[in-house]
């Protein structure tokens, strides 16, 4: 099986290419043809994924396919037989990474995972106003 796998994970991809080619003066060499793994039809990540090809495709004249799944060794297994090139991942990139859930076997787990780009985690508390805390350390003992 082949260990090595490439995840895309967000849609700062085009971004970074962009911003890769207004660097240099030139535009990256991209493969002409591309195929993603991507969440099932319909869903938000599929969605994602569609906005970010056919980005791909009008910037960089690069044609991109996406296989639609909706479970997680659905969209890593055209990575591990090379029918695709990258997928659109989020919490299974983990799981599979680490050989937990999911790929808790030996045949699936750990894999060799490579990130090549991925969304900030905005991530927040929410407390009651008269709760006195300010800070995360505040947290510290409370319910």
């Amino acid at each position: 099986m082949n260990r090595s796998i490439a995840a895309l994970v967000a849609s700062v991809s085009v971004a970074a290419f962009a911003g890769t080619a207004i660097a240099d003066g030139h535009a990256p060499k991209l493969p002409r043809s591309n195929v993603w793994t991507a969440y099932d039809l319909g869903s938000s990540g599929y969605a994602e994924a569609a906005g970010i090809a056919n980005a791909f495709q009008k910037k960089y004249k690069a044609r991109v396919r996406i296989i639609p799944s909706g479970t997680s060794i659905g969209r890593l297994l055209p990575l591990t037989t090379g029918k695709a090139q990258y997928g659109y991942l989020a919490n299974e990139a983990f799981f599979a990474a680490e050989g937990t859930y999911d790929f808790a076997v030996p045949e699936w787990g750990p894999q060799d995972l490579r990130i090549i780009t991925g969304r900030l985690a905005n991530v927040g508390v929410a407390t009651a106003k008269d709760a006195g805390i300010k800070e995360i350390s505040d947290l510290k003992g409370k319910r």
